[in-house]
């Protein structure tokens, strides 16, 4: 079955990894009247990026194509691709992984099998620098997407859980992404920032308009988790920003949060179990308490004022009410 995809990389400023996923996609599998073009864009980098790709384009299998998109933040650039992409699929990747050479055979089974609107798989992590012996299940389960994986049999996601789109792995139909507003661009990276749930929002919305979705285990991918990502600092923010995240996102679609009085009984429980098992030498206890005070910590921050989106123009969609 021919099919038409656009491969898309947003990046910013990290040129020696995107140098090795461009050489990744270049190795997909795929069939001659397969029209396949790959779409890096350029979120404002300062680095060699630009001669990376130039120079990635002599010789490359599939037309490539650099964007720039001067909006800062990761969905602005997401965005770019909705509006600029020639392909009737949209995959998403980034900058810093490898893809399977099967991915593309995963999301042609995922179509001819269930008719499908988008199509996710597993994404395995690569530490740098292999992975440290400290790290416990409560620290691996918030970096490495451990949701993504779903099984080895191709599958339809349940309804429940078919908007958890890894925003590093995933493929949409053009016009459904385009139909539903694109990517919030009050949601996730902008800056230093770490607030997230992008690829969720966007999940939320296309299942809310009927979409299938479905998991491939041959669209799988191995995903970059750099030192800083595990270090102690980098946890804090990365839990803190999940707790934002959580909070704006049932403020966007009117989903039941938690009451004042439930938030500050959570904090204190977890502060308690934080001392207990530290005192204890419970590596994994103390993980999973840390992690849940400085999420709740970040969800009990007033959210941020977030629009719901709806149609799209240009790509770039409207917003319409809180």
């Amino acid at each position: 079955m021919p099919i038409s995809v656009s491969v898309i990389i947003p990046t910013l400023n990290r040129c020696v990894l995107l140098e090795k996923a461009m050489s990744s996609v270049a190795t997909l599998e795929h069939d001659a009247e397969d029209q396949i073009e790959v779409l890096i864009v350029d979120n404002g980098c300062t680095d060699q990026t630009s001669e990376v790709v130039a120079s990635a384009q002599r010789g490359y299998p599939f037309l490539l194509r650099h964007l720039l998109e001067t909006k800062q933040g990761l969905n602005h650039a997401r965005n770019r691709a909705v509006a600029e992409a020639q392909g009737e699929w949209l995959i998403y990747l980034d900058d810093d992984m490898e893809v399977s050479r099967g991915w593309l055979r995963g999301l042609k089974h995922a179509i001819e099998g269930f008719a499908v609107d988008a199509a996710t798989g597993p994404v395995d992590p690569r530490f740098e620098g292999g992975r440290p012996e400290f790290l416990s299940k409560a620290v691996l389960d918030s970096v490495c997407s451990t949701y993504s994986h779903k099984g080895d049999r191709l599958h339809l996601i349940a309804h429940h859980e078919a908007h958890q789109l890894p925003g590093c792995n995933f493929a949409v139909k053009k016009e459904l992404a385009r139909s539903v507003g694109g990517f919030h661009p009050g949601l996730d990276r902008s800056g230093s920032g770490m607030l997230a749930g992008g690829d969720f929002d966007l999940g939320m919305r296309i299942v809310a308009a009927g979409a299938r979705v479905a998991y491939a285990p041959e669209c799988r991918i191995t995903h970059w988790i750099s030192r800083a990502k595990i270090s102690q600092a980098g946890l804090r923010k990365r839990w803190y920003g999940l707790g934002r995240t959580q909070r704006v996102l049932e403020r966007l679609h009117q989903l039941e949060g938690r009451s004042p009085l439930r938030c500050a009984i959570e904090l204190a429980r977890a502060v308690c179990a934080w001392l207990l098992v530290t005192v204890k030498g419970d590596r994994d206890g103390r993980d999973q308490a840390a992690y849940r005070f400085w999420r709740q910590l970040g969800y009990l921050r007033p959210p941020e004022v977030v629009k719901m989106r709806t149609k799209s123009v240009n790509g770039e969609g409207t917003t319409n009410g809180k």
